[in-house]
């Protein structure tokens, strides 16, 4: 029997260097706290589901890649990313990859399960914040496909249109959503995707394309400090909720309507519908 693999999940941070200097301290205090109670979670890995930075400033990124290292060597973690459209924005998606010195897109393998974590951002656009999944993960998903059909969890930035709250809405869905799709049925007729972007906790069972697969949208740190914590099992997928210290919320508050373009929605911690606990797997 496989043993139970466990993910611990964080959506958008948007770690912002552009705010006034003398907030500057509780915004850095704000996150090392986050991230430090991020990674005591015992996980076998742990992911952020892109917007960690808000500009994709190097000084962004050079706090938040310190700050991660520092923790994740500290409690011997795993720790991996995605992108966000936020991450890109000062610089160019290369300039990024070389400086966080990560892959675009890459996939972790255990005995029952795969973790895919696709790159859905577009190219340093102020203008189109909408997501994409290119011809060049198309056709490795494709290939991955051809491989062992096991359960499958897939990390995007951004959801898949139709799916969780304000993936109808205009930008805040991946563009080619139909065609992820029919790859993601080929990869298992059972899994997970999750992502970030639209700042609200959201999370909806199946699609017509995927009736066996469900969609979770993890909620923007700024404006509901919480992880999740999904635990996969041959028999199920059990995931649990975890609030950081309220004190952070009251923190946050401080200084995240500094952050110029910082999208807060007091909906962020979505409804008791939306909260999921056990997902059953399907029986061979």
């Amino acid at each position: 029997m496989s043993r139970t693999i466990r993910l611990a999940v964080m959506g958008d941070a948007h770690y912002c260097n552009e705010i006034p200097n003398e907030h500057a301290f509780i915004r850095d205090a704000y996150y090392r706290q986050l991230f430090r109670e991020f990674f005591t979670l015992d996980a076998d890995v742990h992911i952020l589901l892109g917007d960690i930075t808000h500009w994709g400033h190097p000084l962004e990124w050079d706090f938040v890649l310190r700050t991660t290292s520092e923790l994740s060597k500290q409690y011997d973690r795993q720790f991996r990313f995605i992108l966000g459209n936020h991450d890109t924005l000062r610089q160019s998606k290369e300039d990024v990859l070389r400086q966080t010195d990560s892959p675009r897109y890459a996939v972790d393998e255990f005995p029952n399960l795969r973790i895919v974590y696709l790159d859905t951002t577009k190219e340093s656009s102020y203008d189109n914040w909408g997501g994409l999944v290119d011809e060049e993960q198309l056709d490795w998903l494709d290939e991955m496909s051809r491989s062992k059909n096991q359960y499958t969890i897939v990390c995007g930035h951004h959801p898949i249109v139709q799916t969780t709250a304000g993936s109808d809405h205009e930008m805040m869905s991946i563009d080619n959503s139909r065609e992820v799709l029919q790859k993601l049925a080929k990869l298992s007729p059972e899994g997970l995707y999750l992502n970030g972007h639209n700042h609200i906790h959201s999370a909806v069972n199946g699609t017509d394309t995927l009736p066996g697969w469900t969609f979770v949208q993890h909620s923007a740190v700024l404006s509901a400090p919480v992880f999740r914590r999904y635990s996969v099992s041959d028999e199920a997928v059990h995931v649990s909720s975890y609030h950081a210290d309220h004190d952070l919320l009251r923190q946050s508050e401080l200084f995240r309507g500094l952050i110029l373009g910082y999208g807060h929605t007091d909906k962020a911690y979505g409804t008791s519908e939306m909260i999921l606990t056990t997902l059953p797997r399907a029986k061979d």
